[in-house]
């Protein structure tokens, strides 16, 4: 069977060459890369071989929208020439040259995962106070703050301080550890400014006047956590983020020789709106041609009209009948 090649359907037809008016500025003249080779039309018999059928753009962009490669993909098919139609299908996409974070999705915290602060910049489980077997409260005893789980702990403070001061600074040190987080992960892997939620903490309000041992000192003795969440993205998958934290502290006025009570709870507060929950299925308004019923709908009005001249009939043979006789 002889074959021979059909120039007029080359492949490079259909992309690579620039707009005449285009051909003067070099700078906005663009290479399309092809993603692979194609072997050239050919004409077997009655039977044309890799004729294009489908050719795909994809122009990828930088962020100030200027397109900065382009390549294209070509699926060719055999048709015979007894064939009169035959479809061609184009297409053109357009994708960011580097992922940028905003296109990269954020995956939602996982129920007993360890949530995420920044503590002078850096990114540290947070961890609350645990205290030690016996009660006693100990700074090295502390364990991470989980997400959604609610938490309780109270040890008891057993340390004798020379003044107020070094009480305050040690009971702080019990509850909080060294600081206080700044900023919470609202996310898994939050690693862009606008995965991070700020934390606000109410600390306990200054008193005025001399604080010593034997008058009283004015000291916290117990921490809370309140951290919001939601449900966010698609309600068939949904993720979870923290949405809110806020620290609060309480104080009490004790003497430097007490022992207090030492008290951190953390609570977890869902803040999903969910949508509305959908209607019934809408009813709907069937609306038949005329003719539908058409064998029926005559058949009935036939009988209908053969009974009205029935009784038409009747009564004109009634009135007559009356007329003779008088």
């Amino acid at each position: 069977m002889d074959s021979k090649p059909a120039p007029s359907m080359r492949i490079s037809s259909f992309y690579g060459y620039p707009s005449p008016s285009l051909a003067s500025v070099p700078a906005m003249k663009i290479n399309i890369q092809p993603m692979s080779q194609w072997p050239q039309p050919v004409l077997i018999g009655n039977v044309c071989k890799n004729v294009t059928s489908q050719v795909s753009y994809i122009l990828n962009f930088s962020a100030s929208g200027e397109i900065v490669s382009a390549s294209v993909d070509v699926q060719l098919a055999d048709v015979k020439i007894s064939d009169s139609n035959m479809v061609q299908t184009f297409s053109v996409q357009y994708q960011p040259s580097t992922p940028t974070a905003t296109s990269q999705v954020k995956l939602g915290l996982a129920p007993g995962e360890p949530v995420t602060g920044q503590f002078a910049g850096q990114a540290n489980p947070i961890l609350v106070s645990s205290g030690l077997p016996d009660g006693v409260c100990s700074v090295s005893s502390r364990r991470p703050l989980l997400f959604k789980e609610n938490l309780l702990t109270s040890c008891l403070l057993n340390f004798v301080a020379q003044d107020c001061q070094q009480l305050n600074t040690q009971a702080y040190a019990f509850l909080r550890g060294n600081s206080t987080p700044e900023f919470v992960a609202m996310t898994h892997g939050a690693q862009a400014a606008s995965d991070w939620t700020r934390v606000i903490v109410s600390d306990c309000a200054p008193q005025q006047g001399n604080q010593s041992c034997s008058t009283g000192c004015w000291i916290p003795t117990s921490m809370s956590y309140q951290l919001l969440w939601a449900q966010r993205g698609l309600v068939s998958h949904p993720q979870n983020q923290i949405t809110g934290v806020k620290v609060t502290f309480s104080c009490e006025t004790l003497q430097c020789s007490s022992k207090p009570h030492l008290t951190v709870d953390v609570t977890f507060v869902e803040t999903t709106v969910y949508p509305e929950v959908p209607r019934g299925r809408p009813t709907p308004d069937w609306k038949l041609p005329f003719d539908f019923f058409y064998p029926f709908r005559m058949a009935a009005l036939t009988n209908r009209a053969a009974g009205l001249l029935r009784f038409g009939f009747g009564g004109m043979l009634t009135i007559v009948m009356s007329q003779v006789l008088l």
